[in-house]
């Protein structure tokens, strides 16, 4: 059970500044949960939190699901998002604090990350409207030569 009260506070101290916050919307996703946070400037961030899988009955965290593996693949993503956004011009959002145990006060693996608005591709369901498909296509070849060349680096 995730300690949204702590997660407030913890939001907080990342701030610089220390700002108050409020909880936003709950989405979820393939295999996150994803919570806004909203600050007293407006300021918008996300914490996203590892889902348990349907069928688990574990209510602490899933101590058999959550392994070190996991934490070491979800640490592996963060370090790797941090160095991709430092190093190349992909749109990465900003990583203000992680956490990758389930022993903390949140009781739960979390990442404070910049929120990012948009819509994902796949809410256009399979095709893309006519219109738009010139410049989706060329969006995606420039990410993909980006990401190529960032490759090669």
């Amino acid at each position: 059970m995730v300690n949204w009260s702590q997660v407030l506070i913890l939001a907080s101290h990342c701030r610089p500044g220390g700002m108050n916050c409020q909880l936003g919307l709950l989405h979820f996703g393939g295999m996150n949960m994803i919570r806004q946070i909203v600050f007293d400037d407006n300021v918008e961030w996300i914490i996203r939190i590892p889902m348990l899988p349907y069928n688990s009955t574990d209510d602490a965290m899933g101590r058999d699901f959550w392994t070190e593996k996991r934490a070491e693949k979800m640490r592996s993503s963060i370090f790797t998002s941090q160095y991709v956004r430092t190093h190349s011009d992909i749109p990465v959002p900003e990583v203000f604090g992680f956490d990758v145990e389930c022993s903390n006060v949140i009781g739960a693996p979390y990442i404070f990350m910049q929120c990012i608005k948009g819509k994902p591709m796949s809410d256009l369901g399979e095709t893309v409207p006519e219109p738009f498909m010139d410049k989706v296509l060329e969006f995606m070849a420039r990410f993909q030569v980006r990401t190529l060349h960032f490759i090669i680096i």
